[in-house]
């Protein structure tokens, strides 16, 4: 990414903004005329007016060998700076060429040969590159101490990126789309970030600089580079592997070890009801009244239990552990992490340890109590159509009571409803108390109506022996 300047054009732009970046390929120039003090950028050379260009390899030649003085290329340097010089022997002997900062460095080159000479600048200074007579100096090249630091940094964050993401690489078999989530969050906010500082450094040697007319420098972009290596990529993985040890958290949370081990007393279990093994009471089996065997406690109670306790735990797992895939629950400035919800998914899970119980007493509830609920409900039809063919008058709130007694039927046959109420409901508010309420009723509606048919029957009974009477 290095400044691509020749000494047809672009020499005439001004130095990069990160340090001094040049390439001066001489083979441009075959059409320039040059004179002593010929300037192209940052590039300046001093010769005489009579040099000219070898047509063969379009170098800078002289008739005459170089010095600091004379026939020489001069260019400003930056401590650190690597210079290479390019160089092409056309004498039949050997010549040199030469590089002065504060001495004179030089290389050999045999007859009819090439070489490069590269130097390491001491300091920031101005200095000059010359050649022996007859030999072409063809291309100068400056690469800046602060691009390498830049490129080098450029080199660590890539680095950096690939030792974290074989840290996390462990996730990618149990939490695929987790690994994707933590990945893309790398790709957004480090990845593309390296790239941009890229794309800038690339910009920076086009010397094209940013909208707002301020290139930054090399020790902006490394700042830049050192921020997402030290805090945004750690930053990252410290999310991601906290999420995952929330989420393990939750595995071995009191909330739902209980409910897993309510569904393992349900289904693995055998409640001894013969007073002399162990008891299991949310155990959906049960033994005989001699402790063998294993009886299902109530027609329909595993398929229930499968549905509404078992899958219901299985898909709010599933559920938690999905939670995952939506790293990393930004906050609402959209760029501080949040934590994984553990808590939302702890408080759903809870919930199957009530679902078993109450399945289990709700099934054995209806096994020993349904009968009654239907002789009751039944016992109500027959009342009403006793009614209906006496021509009696209706007790006061009957209509209702029958109502009630049959949405009461209703609720404990529901398909859908068996997971809902816990044993103190069922054992009171919701159905044993509402039964023995309106049985009371039933009854007392009923000895109105007895009483009502006696008076009637009296009344007539008065009727046909006063006709008698007569006769």
């Amino acid at each position: 990414m290095k400044k691509v300047l020749t000494l047809m054009g672009a020499l005439s732009v001004a130095g990069s903004a990160i340090a001094h970046d040049y390439l001066w390929n001489m083979s441009d120039l075959s059409g320039e005329s040059w004179a002593s003090g010929f300037t192209k950028g940052a590039l300046t050379y001093n010769g005489d007016d009579n040099s000219s260009f070898n047509s063969v390899v379009k170098g800078v030649v002289s008739s005459v060998k170089g010095s600091d003085t004379n026939n020489s290329f001069s260019f400003a340097v930056e401590a650190g700076d690597i210079i290479t010089v390019h160089a092409y022997n056309l004498n039949p002997t050997a010549g040199k060429v030469y590089f002065m900062e504060t001495s004179v460095v030089s290389a050999d080159i045999d007859n009819d040969g090439t070489t490069l000479l590269t130097v390491t600048a001491a300091g920031n200074s101005t200095v000059k590159v010359y050649a022996d007579a007859n030999v072409a100096i063809t291309k100068i090249t400056v690469v800046s101490k602060k691009y390498r630091e830049v490129v080098g940094k450029l080199a660590d964050a890539r680095a950096a990126i690939d030792t974290k993401k074989e840290g996390i690489a462990k996730y990618v078999t149990d939490y695929p789309n987790f690994y994707s989530a933590v990945t893309r969050q790398i790709s957004e906010k480090v990845s593309n970030e390296i790239l941009r500082i890229e794309e800038q450094l690339a910009e920076d040697a086009a010397n094209n600089v940013v909208s707002s007319g301020v290139a930054p420098t090399g020790n902006d972009l490394i700042g830049e580079l050192n921020t997402l290596e030290t805090t945004v990529l750690p930053g990252i993985i410290t999310a991601a592997n906290q999420a995952v040890n929330d989420y393990n958290g939750f595995l071995v949370s009191p909330e739902y070890t209980a409910a897993n081990n309510a569904l393992n007393e349900a289904y693995n279990t055998v409640d001894d009801i013969s007073g002399w093994g162990v008891s299991h009471p949310y155990s959906m089996y049960q033994t005989d009244n001699y402790g063998y065997g294993k009886n299902l406690k109530a027609e329909g109670l595993d398929t229930y239990m499968d549905t509404y306790a078992k899958k219901y735990f299985d898909e709010a797992c599933a559920a938690a552990k999905a939670e995952l895939d939506h790293f990393p629950w930004l906050q609402d400035d959209g760029v501080t992490y949040g934590s994984y919800p553990a808590l939302d998914h702890t408080s759903v899970v809870a919930e199957t340890v009530d679902r078993v119980k109450n399945i289990i007493d709700r099934f054995v509830y209806e096994k020993n109590n349904g009968q009654k609920f239907e002789d009751l409900k039944t016992l109500a039809n027959t009342v009403a159509n006793d009614i209906t063919a006496t021509g009696l008058d209706k007790p006061t709130g009957f209509d209702t009571l029958k109502g009630n007694i049959e949405t009461l039927y209703n609720l404990l046959n529901k398909a859908d409803n068996k997971h809902v109420y816990s044993q103190s409901e069922i054992s009171g508010a919701v159905f044993e108390t509402p039964y023995n309420t309106y049985n009371t009723n039933l009854g007392a509606a009923m000895s109105t109506l007895t009483a009502s048919a006696k008076t009637v029957q009296d009344a007539e009974c008065a009727k046909v022996q006063e006709d008698l009477n007569k006769y």
